[in-house]
């Protein structure tokens, strides 16, 4: 009779303060990142039943947290395994993990739609030399991983934002691995925020990872907006890409495409509005049309008091005109996957303006700037 005896041990780690890590990675290139870089508590790892068959030793592993911070909290619990196999240095590993996110609030960093951007490149920072990577002489063995992150069917993530009153609360089920790109989805729950100097409500969000052979990462989205007015109450409905979403309104009672959008911008039909405004209308009726705004600029044209649209249907550019006090504009110009060009103009004199434009070019180590006096005068 054969007897099969395989060693099996156990290994348990408490952390008592998340702080002494975050402390003794902070100068390396592990720092852990803002806002998780705040938080205290204690981390849990257990192995238990660790077995060992040949070279292959696994490691079953059960990790909690338990960290918080005055606004923050991370309740988490991740169940998986860590394999490796062969022998140092030549040893190969894998790692196979679910995370469940029984209660977790975080912080975004603060954003602003308000103020103008900084129109010249910060002097403390230079161009740095082109990067060439050394030639590897021997190829390092492969790690794969796998990471599912989850939210149970009770709990919810909670992000707190100074854009929104209340934490945007969310859903989500994500899958990351070594070798696939990243799969799953992020659901908003119901939730109101200040759009088009209104409260809006978000009924429901949905956004889908694409599986995109690029490292450009696009969202498949379905959402629904409504917006209430005295007389009005206007539905934005959205779906398609992240990149060139499909907007459609709708309104009860109902209204033209066109008056629902000078609804939204300007707070009235276009009956009352001057012969800018309506032009304004007709090309952000255009640009939706051929759905030319990206959702960052949906979201930028509700929370900003437009002055002006323009819109070039050969470049499917987007010029828009924020007036900020009576004699200066700013203008952001654009395709659906953001400005390129910052503009801002600022009257000096009866007939005279200065105006200075940035151009943005992510693949340029050089940020060309102009600025121009103007003299003026209409007949």
């Amino acid at each position: 009779m054969a007897l099969d005896v395989r060693p099996s041990s156990s290994l348990r780690f408490e952390l008592s303060e998340y702080q002494d890590i975050v402390n003794a990675l902070s100068r390396t290139q592990w720092a852990i990142p803002a806002p998780l870089n705040t938080l205290h508590g204690k981390v849990f790892l257990n192995a238990e039943g660790i077995q060992k068959e040949d070279s292959r030793i696994t490691f079953p592993i059960s990790l909690q947290t338990e960290l918080i911070s005055k606004t923050q909290k991370l309740i988490t619990e991740v169940k998986g395994s860590f394999r490796m196999g062969g022998c140092l240095p030549n040893a190969d590993y894998a790692l196979d993990v679910d995370s469940d996110l029984k209660d977790v609030v975080l912080d975004l960093p603060p954003l602003t739609l308000s103020e103008p951007p900084q129109l010249a490149p910060d002097p403390r920072i230079g161009s740095a030399a082109k990067y060439e990577p050394p030639k590897e002489t021997e190829t390092a063995p492969a790690f794969p991983w796998r990471v599912k992150l989850s939210t149970r069917e009770s709990s919810v993530v909670r992000l707190r934002s100074n854009l929104t009153a209340k934490p945007i609360r969310l859903k989500t089920e994500m899958a990351l691995a070594s070798d696939a790109p990243p799969a799953g989805y992020i659901q908003l729950l119901p939730l109101e925020l200040e759009l088009f100097r209104r409260t809006a409500t978000v009924k429901n969000f949905r956004a889908t990872l694409l599986k995109e052979r690029s490292d450009q990462t696009l969202l498949d989205i379905e959402g629904l907006l409504n917006v209430e007015y005295p007389d009005y109450s206007v539905d934005i409905k959205i779906s398609g890409s992240s990149k060139s979403p499909r907007v459609n309104l709708q309104s009860s009672p109902p209204l033209s495409q066109r008056e629902i959008i000078a609804l939204l911008l300007f707070g009235e039909v276009p009956a009352g509005l001057d012969f800018d405004k309506n032009e304004s209308i007709q090309n952000m009726d255009a640009a939706l049309a051929e759905r030319s705004i990206g959702l960052a600029s949906l979201y930028f044209f509700a929370k900003t008091p437009i002055q002006s649209v323009s819109y070039n249907p050969n470049t499917k550019g987007i010029t828009v005109r924020v007036r900020l006090g009576d004699k200066t504009v700013i203008s952001a110009t654009g395709t659906g996957s953001g400005p390129n060009r910052i503009g801002l103009r600022r009257r000096i004199g009866k007939n005279w303006a200065v105006s200075t434009e940035l151009d943005l070019d992510e693949t340029s180590q050089s940020t060309p700037m102009s600025s121009f006096l103007e003299w003026f005068t209409r007949y």
